[in-house]
Order: C-alpha cells, then structure tokens, then sequence
C-alpha cells in the first residue's frame, strides 16, 4: 500500500516530464502561464517561486485530463456546467451563462427613467454628430440566444412580469427618432423551421446571420428593398458534424458534443478583399474593399455576433471598416469618412452599460465640452435635469460640507491663448460666494486662472448662466490641465459642463 501510494504521488511528476497520458485540448480564454527563468540577482529570486508556481498549475501531469474527466462527469453525471461561462439548459441546449444574460432573461433589472433617457440621449448626439458629417446611423441589436429560445433555458429560472431592457431601449430610440433594427419578429417566425441559433454555440448560424444582413440592408436602403444576393436565403444541414460550437470548446467538451453544421446558398455578387489589423478578437479592425467604385463606405463598431455578418455585408459597399468594439470611435469616422455608420452589439450588452466604455466623455468630446457628470468629485451627485445639455449634471445643495463639485479628467492643451466657460446655475440667489471656479495644472498645484462665483455673477435664480475663464498655457503646463468648481456653500448649485476654446487671454469670449 505504501508503495502504490508512492507511484500515485509520482505519477503526475512523471507525466510532467514525459507527457504519456491523453492530453484533451482545452479552450481557457487566456494565455497560460510561462516557465520563469531563473536568474540570480535578488528581485529574481524573490519572484521565481509565485511565477513557477503559475507555471506549473499550468501544466502539471494530467492536468488536461483530469480537467477534462471534470468537465465530463459535471455535464454528462450532475447535468450542470463545469464553467462560468456556458450554462446548462433543458434538451441539450447550452447558453451564454454570464449574469447579464440571464439577468436579462429573467428581466430583474429594467431601465430606470434616468438610465434610459441618458443612454438613448447619448446615441441622438452620436446620429447628430454623424448627420453633420453627411453619414447615416444605424443601431442594430442582435437578441440573446435565451430571449429567442426561451423554451430550453433551465426550468428553475423564473421570469419577471414586464419590459426587458431591450424593449425599453428599442422603444425609446425610435422615439428620439434612431433607426433601430431589431431582429426578434424576424427570428421568430422563422425559428420554428430554421436553425436560426445553434444549439451548442451562444451565437446565430449562418442561416441566422444572413438574415440579419437582409434586414440591415433593409433598414440602409430608402425604399426597404432587398439586396437580389439575399433575397432568397435557403439553408441546409451539413452531414459533417460541427465541432467549434463556443460553449462545447470552452468545456473542453467539443469532441463529445456536436451537432450539424449549416451552410447556406449565399455567394458574393462582388470579389471582395479584405485585411485584418490588430487582434483577431476584441479591438481588431477588418477592412474589406471591392469594386463597386459608386456604392458608399460604411463604418461597422461590432461585436462577435457580426463575424458572420461580414461577407455578406461588405458585398455592398465600396469600403467596409469593420471594428470589434463597444464604443463609439469618431477617430475611425475622421478617417474613413463614411456614408453609412452601423453600431452593433448584442443584446445582453444592454445589461452591462459600462461595456460601451466612457459614452459620457465621448459625447462630451463630439460636443466639444467636458460633461461635470463625466469628471471626479469630492461632494455633490449627479441627478436628472431635463434642462441640462443632456439631463444630466452634477448638483449640490447644503448642508453639504464645502468641496470640490468637479476636478480633473486631465488634458493636454496646445500652448497658447484658451477661454474655460463653466456652464452653472444656482436654485436660489446666493448671499455670500457659492464657488471658485479655476484652471489649473502640475494637479492642481499650479492655477491658470481663477474666479468666484457669487450673486453678481449669476443671472437669476434657476437660469444657465456662463462663466469665461481667459487663461494661458505655456509648454511647461500643456499636460495635466483640469478645470475646477469648489463649492463653498450657501445655496444649491449645478454644474452641466466647461467649454474649452482658443482665444484672446486678454479679453473674454463673453458668454462662449
């Protein structure tokens, strides 16, 4: 018995070196761990011990097949995942197992008024911003796999009654008069007798990709005609057997679940060639061109769903930049300058706001000023005000202790003459100075230039009123530059935003 117990301990070291069990290829979604090498000077040798650790957790004997049995024994025994990401549902159907996509599911979290108001508001700014610049912008959503197939997702998962955030979302952009395509009418009629999803992959085949191509197209063109490549989209099964279904791969369990592949009759009307840069995956570019010399440019900010969009996308356009992204990119607009800008994202991104990265800077950057609600703070919130530039700002009232309201989002400036305009307002007429206003560099320890707020300065309780603040930056203090509000108490106060622009430092722009 001692001796068996010994060749067990041993069994996995001898592995480790020799690599004679099965080794299963895993999917982990990250880079594994490299052997460290060792050197010998002292932050090394305080640093090999945690690092070859990693490694070797990493890639320790029978690591892959004793994942693997795992993985095995929890889907085909216990009839659960073994992983975060995929989630087990009724009939052998896998989902996208994140919180956002079952909270969304279950609809727990709609949109409150503010929230909904402010998202929709910021994509208004963007279609105004595009429209200025003679480009078309179209929203596209599509659905999570569990909100088109509810009927497979695990019975224990109860539904809330209610609007889900799509819908809010949808309704509200077509109100504020954004193009919105939404692809849940379409699936649903034809999911009774397509594979519009696969069942093992979180994402649309290839049949259900090609029909949102046609509805995009649709929603592009002015008559809602269809493209002649997509207007007769007919699918079938493959007797192959599809085996890179997300879910099963990131298992490891791709070999043992499998379903038919689906291929569709669609060929492109145009040669098209295409480049990629950057990552395969998230922040990578795919540029496609063709000849058809008099057909628009499109600019596609899109997530993984639009891999499978592309193809067929691009056969109707001059130039089709497409970007793995959730943020808007008016740099890449600059560039390309496009007639049509398309800004997909999946449903479940509507759960999780903050995917679409700093919407408030970057609207605040198309509108040319920096929002109060999008910089630091030590006291007040921010809080609804339909009379705000996007009804939102950032608000104090006493008996808050004085403080700075707004600070920082550091910039660089080119040297030269600047006017700062600070956009504010006070709810009653203050009796003594409710803030300092000021520019300043080196954080906050070097000021350009200053002004207090009170009574004189205002125009009347409840109304906007405009500060210009003249200020000079020399080479020294281009970095780092912040614009500035302490509250000093009082009365109430709101902020909406500061402007920055070129100008006489000797003589303010009046009201900016």
């Amino acid at each position: 018995m001692i001796l068996l117990f010994a060749v067990l301990l041993m069994l996995p070291l001898a592995d480790y070196y020799l690599r004679f069990a099965p080794a299963p290829t895993l999917s982990e979604l990250r880079p594994l761990a490299k052997r460290p090498a060792l050197e010998w000077n002292l932050r090394s040798l305080r640093k090999f011990p945690a690092a070859y650790e990693a490694y070797f957790n990493d890639f320790f004997g029978f690591r892959n097949l004793l994942t693997y049995a795992y993985n095995w024994m929890k889907f085909f025994w216990l009839k659960d995942s073994p992983i975060e990401l995929a989630r087990v549902g009724e009939d052998g159907w896998l989902y996208f197992g994140k919180p956002d996509e079952t909270t969304a599911f279950q609809r727990l979290n709609p949109f409150t008024e503010p929230e909904l108001e402010r998202l929709t508001g910021y994509f208004a700014v963007i279609q105004s911003w595009l429209a200025d610049r003679g480009a078309t912008f179209v929203i596209m959503i599509p659905p999570n796999k569990s909100t088109l197939y509810p009927e497979h997702m695990p019975r224990q998962l109860r539904r809330a009654d209610g609007l889900t955030r799509l819908d809010q979302f949808v309704s509200r952009s077509r109100a504020r008069g954004l193009t919105v395509v939404d692809l849940r009418d379409t699936f649903e009629q034809e999911k009774p007798h397509a594979p519009v999803y696969y069942r093992l992959d979180a994402h649309w085949s290839p049949y259900g990709a090609l029909l949102g191509c046609r509805e995009l197209m649709k929603a592009l063109t002015p008559d809602g005609s269809v493209p002649a490549d997509l207007a007769d989209i007919r699918w079938t099964t493959n007797e192959g057997r599809y085996t890179s279904a997300d879910m099963a791969t990131l298992m490891g369990l791709n070999h043992v679940l499998t379903e038919p592949l689906v291929t569709v009759n669609w060929t492109s009307p145009t040669p098209i060639r295409f480049t990629r840069s950057g990552s395969a995956m998230f922040g990578g570019t795919w540029n496609a061109e063709t000849d058809l010399t008099n057909a628009p440019v499109a600019v596609f900010f899109r997530d993984s769903f639009a891999e499978l969009l592309l193809d067929p996308l691009a056969a109707h356009f001059s130039r089709l930049v497409a970007v793995w992204t959730y943020g808007f990119q008016p740099d890449v607009v600059e560039q390309w300058k496009p007639d049509v800008v398309v800004f997909e994202f999946v449903e479940r991104i509507l759960n999780v706001p903050d995917s679409f990265g700093n919407l408030s800077a970057m609207v605040g950057r198309l509108l040319s000023v920096q929002l109060a609600t999008d910089s630091h703070r030590l006291v007040g919130a921010n809080v609804v005000d339909p009379s705000a530039l996007l009804g939102f700002v950032r608000h104090v009232a006493p008996p808050a202790p004085r403080g700075w309201l707004m600070f920082g989002r550091y910039t660089t400036l080119p040297p030269g003459r600047h006017v700062a305009t600070f956009c504010l307002k006070a709810g009653t007429m203050p009796t003594q100075p409710v803030a300092r206003l000021d520019v300043s560099t080196a954080h906050g320890t070097r000021q350009l230039a200053s002004t207090v707020v009170d009574a004189s300065t205002l125009q009347a309780t409840g109304t906007w009123t405009t500060v210009s603040l003249p200020f000079e930056v020399s080479s020294a203090d281009a970095t780092s530059i912040e614009y500035r509000v302490e509250y000093l108490g009082g009365c109430d106060l709101s902020i909406d935003y500061v402007k920055v622009a070129p100008g006489d430092a000797t003589k303010p722009d009046g009201d900016g």
